[in-house]
């Protein structure tokens, strides 16, 4: 649209109603300053703009990142490394050419403050959540200059927002920062905007919430809403007309939850009940940091973040057997190293070799991210040690695997799933998803499911009873919720009363012992194999089309159910891996003396004979359950090592 052929009263004409025409001039005459043009800022800005508001200060010196895609108004592929301030100056303009814009493109500072408030009728605060020492600064010279203000945050999908107006309770009053170090002032800040913390109980993944590296999610609903009260209480402020409800009255909008809250705060973060939400916030963000490796730095190679992926592939009870070794920039030798002779979990080798397929198609995957493919070869193998060479090479046509989006999203899920049916299509492409080679068997009837469940109950009562197995246990559950290696107790799927007594009697097999006679063993088989069994969509066998070649084969294998699992993530649904019963068909059909127990024999037979049944005297390569999970909030999950954990500097 040309300059000569806008015309603001017919631009602004429909907002003639809520506003009166007198009302509409009015708000030409009015200038506001906003600090910050990101997630809030650039929204409010153009919010401003379509109220009919024309003169602006705006402080800005950042550009736009891929990382601000999901939020920020301005973030667009065209404006990629733009400056925000470029960027958003032209989209006002674009709906008022009229607009008179003084532009602060160093940002906000100390010097520039007084400039930046001067004529304004009112400050609106765009500034970045962890910009608090400024954000402090503006706010004492806004109040000093009787210019009121507004603070909107967006926090889950909802907004806080405060106002503050002049010769009311001001920004330092309410929020309390001086005598505090600039590293506790996020907590004061957000329990100060937000005292109820609603949005707590809807927080999926709390690990995303990391103040020390000042990172935190953020969802466009959120800074659409921010836009919406700021605007509707800037209007009040300007035309002199609703009530105003200031400092220290606070105003939560969360329609995720339909609630609503204007709340009053007397002394602000003085008050006895804020101190104590800080204390216990502070504890809280402490602990559900992210774990060491979630960020690489800018300067790692592209292998290095391909591994950072890959790193994440499912293994054996999480045991991660596998390490790297950088060979060049284009080539890297996985080492992977096998338990069989220490641990009856790690039959013929078979698991490990299926964690080195999980892994092989893991990096496929990544790299695709990268247009990258790899080749591999296996270079030695022995009954202790496999060695692989993996090389990466670039393909113009590859394009990124959808499922490398769910690479580190996908998890095991050992509770109780929903009793729905898996979808035709899910089914369908859950099948497709493993390739040529394989076959999958779908147990779906309740009678299939109580087979299942015998089955697993069966294979309990040995590993809970086999001395051999304890030490193993002893190694791979462990106390901690954020260990990198093995699982943690709470993830296993028993209550937490369990968990206790489980991690008490994991200290000596005595204890293990007496707890077996007590009824440990019918508590596991009810808890951890009777009701997961029956609360699923499904159980599946991964079977074979052709001949087994039991070296590479199960490389393939690992390679299949890794596309299979990673597609379910894909679908919404949860799985969990069930190798006991095939730990101990193995052994059965090998003849081989796995245990002191006298009875352990008969029992492996069994599971063997009625796995044969079930599978209609198929090779079963994959026993597992999947389904859709009773709710998505992300609980204790496994770990991984670092990437710098997992790196070896020669051959072993």
């Amino acid at each position: 649209m040309e300059h000569e052929q806008f015309d603001y009263r017919n631009a602004f004409t429909r907002n003639i109603g809520w506003l009166t025409e007198e009302e509409q001039v009015f708000l030409r005459t009015k200038k506001i300053a906003i600090a910050g043009l990101g997630g809030v800022g650039g929204i409010h800005l153009l919010t401003l703009i379509r109220l009919g508001i024309e003169q602006f200060h705006l402080a800005e010196m950042d550009t736009f990142e891929i990382q601000n895609f999901n939020r920020q108004v301005g973030a667009t592929v065209d404006s990629l490394h733009q400056p925000k301030m470029d960027v958003l100056v032209e989209m006002a303009k674009n709906i008022n050419p009229n607009v008179k814009i003084t532009c602060f493109k160093e940002g906000i500072n100390q010097h520039n403050i007084n400039e930046f408030l001067c004529g304004v009728d009112l400050y609106v605060d765009g500034l970045d959540f962890f910009v608090l020492d400024i954000r402090a600064q503006v706010f004492k010279r806004a109040y000093e200059m009787n210019i009121p203000a507004i603070t909107a945050g967006p926090i889950g999908m909802g907004t806080c927002y405060l106002v503050i107006m002049p010769g009311q309770m001001t920004f330092e009053e309410y929020f309390q920062f001086n005598g505090y170090h600039l590293k506790d002032l996020p907590v004061r800040f957000l329990v100060g905007l937000n005292p109820k913390l609603f949005n707590r109980h809807y927080l999926v993944d709390p690990s995303r919430v990391n103040f020390d590296l000042e990172r935190g999610p953020s969802t466009i609903i959120a800074c659409q809403l921010c836009a919406g009260v700021m605007g509707a209480e800037a209007l009040k402020i300007l035309l002199h007309r609703g009530t105003i409800y200031a400092l220290p009255r606070y105003h939560i909008f969360d329609p995720y939850l339909c609630k609503h809250r204007i709340g009053w705060m007397p002394w602000g973060n003085r008050n006895p009940v804020q101190r104590l939400k800080i204390a216990l916030m502070k504890k809280r963000l402490s602990s559900s940091s992210l774990e060491k490796g979630d960020f690489l730095s800018e300067t790692s190679t592209t292998v290095e973040k391909i591994l950072e992926l890959a790193r994440w592939a499912p293994s054996g009870d999480n045991s991660q057997p596998w390490r790297f070794i950088l060979v060049s920039p284009s080539q890297i030798r996985v080492v992977i190293n096998n338990e069989t002779s220490t641990n009856c979990y790690d039959y013929g080798g078979i698991p490990t070799l299926i964690s080195g397929g999980f892994l092989l198609e893991t990096l496929k995957i990544a790299a695709s991210l990268f247009g990258l493919e790899i080749k591999y070869q296996i270079e030695s193998h022995s009954s202790t040690q496999h060695q692989i060479s993996v090389t990466f090479h670039k393909k113009s046509k590859i394009k990124p695997d959808p499922l490398a989006y769910c690479i580190k999203i996908r998890s095991v899920d050992r509770g109780i799933y929903k009793r729905l049916k898996l979808t035709s299509n899910a089914k369908k492409l859950l099948i497709e998803s493993v390739g040529n080679e394989f076959d999958i068997i779908w147990l779906e009837s309740l009678r299939e499911k109580i087979s299942i469940a015998k089955l697993t109950m069966l294979a309990t009562k040995l590993r809970m009873t086999m001395p051999e197995l304890f030490p193993i246990h002893q190694q791979v559950f462990s106390p901690e919720n954020r260990a990198q290696q093995g699982i943690p107790i709470a993830a296993t799927g028993i209550n937490p009363l369990t968990q206790r007594i489980m991690k008490w009697a994991l200290k000596s097999w005595s204890r293990i012992s007496t707890l077996n006679k007590l009824g440990a063993i019918q508590t596991n088989q009810f808890e951890l194999d009777l009701l997961p069994s029956l609360f699923c969509s499904a159980h599946f066998f991964l079977i074979p089309k052709s001949s087994i070649d039991e070296n590479e084969y199960f490389l393939k294998v690992g390679a299949a159910m890794q596309r299979f699992w990673l597609t379910a993530t894909q679908l919404g649904l949860v799985m969990q891996p069930n190798f006991a019963p095939l730990m101990f068909q193995y052994y059965a059909d090998a003849q081989t003396e796995f245990s002191q127990l006298k009875f352990s024999q008969n029992i492996a037979l069994k599971i063997s004979k009625n796995l044969r049944v079930l599978s209609h005297e198929n090779t079963v390569l994959f026993l597992g359950r999947i389904g859709y999970p009773q709710q998505k909030q992300t609980k204790v999950r496994s770990l991984r090592k670092s990437v710098d954990d997992l790196l070896l500097k020669e051959n072993p």
